[in-house]
């Protein structure tokens, strides 16, 4: 059987045979080997036989070059029957799914970012992500990092502060604990677009979100021949703010395709096809 892993930071989609099925996300730039097989063993192996997969397509976020041999490697341990598989970055398989083998600019908005020139086979052309700390402009981590920040040190107006203090009753003390002391700070921070989803009518919610878009672009799509090529996005943040997406693509004259919310229909078609 062929088995299609799409994973981000927060959660890994995997589809064999038509079916669909969900488990943590395997970021290998935040959780070690030993970790990602016993993952697999305790919430994928009671979905589907690990021993009847034969062939594995596993894209995932911090798949750079150097840790795909390493996964590759930690994946045969779980998929011992598996006599292909491919590790891939996360962008590579956001390209495949939104131009199959068509050309185009292919950005991931969810809890990181990403993006890259596809030449309708491989990526030719990159700018790096970076991750949270450096990068990941208009991800969730992102969003959500900019409200913690605004809403602590009381940039937001007071009524916006009011409905985040009665949405979430947590202290200054447990939002640092979550960001500098617990694993998966980026999850964290990315949890709190839900209160931006809630709120973005409120006009400066609106700008904030407007403003990590910009920085996005001025930071990533720029690079790209994006007057040229479509532009098009994945990622539950791409799909949940899209009005957004397209007010900056339109300020900065480019134009956006598809925008979907998961890549995995495209990647089953790709490589179906």
């Amino acid at each position: 059987m062929t088995l299609i892993a799409d994973s981000g930071s927060t959660k890994t989609h995997w589809n064999c045979a038509g079916k669909d099925f969900f488990t943590q996300g395997i970021n290998p730039f935040f959780i070690s080997e030993d970790e990602i097989i016993s993952l697999i063993l305790t919430e994928l192996s009671g979905e589907i036989a690990l021993g009847s997969v034969t062939e594995l397509f596993f894209y995932g976020a911090g798949c750079t070059p150097e840790n795909c041999e390493v996964l590759s490697k930690t994946l045969s341990v779980s998929f011992p029957n598996a006599a292909v598989i491919q590790v891939k970055s996360d962008v590579l398989g956001a390209a495949r799914a939104l131009f199959q083998h068509s050309a185009g600019i292919a950005c991931i908005l969810g809890t990181g970012s990403n993006s890259c020139f596809y030449n309708g086979d491989e990526n030719v052309d990159s700018v790096p992500s970076l991750g949270y700390v450096l990068g990941d402009e208009g991800s969730g981590a992102a969003l959500g990092k900019r409200l913690l920040g605004d809403c602590l040190k009381k940039l937001m107006t007071e009524n916006i502060v009011e409905k985040f203090s009665e949405k979430y009753e947590i202290t200054t003390a447990e939002i640092l604990e979550n960001i500098y002391k617990k694993p998966f700070p980026n999850r964290y921070m990315a949890r709190f677009c839900e209160f931006l989803y809630e709120n973005q009518n409120e006009p400066e919610i609106d700008a904030l979100i407007l403003n990590e878009f910009q920085a996005f672009f001025d930071r990533n799509i720029i690079k790209y021949d994006f007057k040229k090529y479509p532009v098009n996005f994945v990622g539950s943040v791409a799909a949940m703010f899209e009005r957004q997406l397209r007010q900056v693509s339109d300020y900065n004259d480019f134009r956006i395709g598809k925008i979907l919310r998961q890549p995995m229909s495209g990647l089953v078609t790709f490589h179906s096809s």
